[in-house]
């Protein structure tokens, strides 16, 4: 394989949300991540779905040890706030 021209730059500015493959939440929940047409819910994207039900919508916020993620239960029809334990990048 041969290239037309140079390889093109690398990107500048800052990089975007990192997406987490799987979060495990402070209740023991594993959340993995999902792909294709999604829901949202104030503005945020459904980015993963929960053993047992459930949904996680954005990306973790926060840092250290206290970060937190916007949960739905099931037949919810509204997300909260919700510690996370464990993240796996």
């Amino acid at each position: 394989m041969s290239l037309a021209g140079p390889p093109p730059s690398p990107m500048t500015g800052q990089p975007g949300p990192t997406q987490p493959w799987l979060i495990v939440m402070a209740d023991g929940k594993h959340c993995t991540a999902i792909t294709g047409t999604s829901g949202y819910i104030n503005g945020q994207r459904r980015n993963y779905g929960c053993t047992g039900g459930g949904s996680l919508y954005g990306y973790p916020v926060g840092s250290g040890a206290v970060q937190t993620i916007d949960y739905q239960a099931p037949n919810s029809s509204s997300a909260v706030q919700t510690d996370i334990a464990i993240i796996y990048d």
